[in-house]
């Protein structure tokens, strides 16, 4: 029904294995790119009825089908620190919880920090960092912002090589985010896909209101096969 229902819609079908399972959630989803466009593209085109198109800048490499990670239609490799993705939320309420998911790849320790994405929120944290630092290390930040000053509301902090996971790996990434009574707690679950070993930063908690999603940007030397959103 859903594939007719996007066909219907002037939109492609959806071709990747890992995309036709996340179908599931994109009914609730307001933001999702797949990067199943070709090199070509300067927008790339939201999976969610309603849902905006992301833009791109330069110097951003799209593969079809990659052999790298099977199951999945489109890889993005951002070769350059200001090569980037910027996708906005469609129109939607509040909610209680919001999710963000993607995949990334990195092939070598970073010399200094790597951006792999940033969300934007109407809550306390403005801004949701998820970086590789040197060791490599994943590290996830709730940032305020006042007066064009930055303040780091929550952090944390997790290895990123594991026994299951090395240089070159593919690693799926959610965090999670949700209103817990005065107070925002959030967590991020990390893995190689096809292992059933999770990992986790585990739960942090910020004084403050959780917000909507309203925008994320992805990109660093490194590659991104989905970005999404959901409340």
């Amino acid at each position: 029904r859903g594939i007719l229902r996007r066909l219907g819609q002037g939109r492609k079908a959806l071709r990747s294995a890992v995309t036709r399972h996340l179908q599931t959630y994109v009914d609730d989803a307001v933001y999702w790119y797949t990067l199943e466009e070709g090199n070509d593209s300067s927008l790339i085109a939201s999976q969610i009825p309603g849902g905006l198109a992301a833009s791109v800048t330069s110097n951003i490499t799209f593969e079809s089908n990659p052999e790298t990670l099977p199951g999945v239609g489109g890889v993005a490799y951002f070769n350059e620190a200001q090569a980037q993705l910027v996708g906005k939320a469609k129109k939607h309420s509040a909610s209680t919880a919001w999710t963000a998911l993607g995949f990334f790849q990195v092939n070598a320790n970073p010399a200094s920090e790597m951006r792999l994405m940033t969300v934007r929120t109407t809550g306390t944290s403005v801004i949701w960092k998820l970086n590789v630092i040197a060791g490599p290390t994943i590290q996830v930040q709730a940032v305020g912002s006042s007066g064009g000053a930055e303040t780091v509301l929550s952090s944390a902090t997790t290895a990123l090589l594991t026994s299951e996971i090395a240089y070159g790996d593919y690693v799926a990434y959610t965090i999670y985010s949700r209103q817990n009574g005065a107070n925002v707690t959030w967590a991020m679950n990390y893995h190689k896909p096809g292992s059933g070993v999770f990992y986790t930063t585990g739960e942090f908690s910020f004084a403050g209101s959780l917000g909507k999603l309203s925008e994320v940007t992805v990109g660093a030397r490194g590659t991104h096969v989905a970005a999404g959103g959901m409340p």
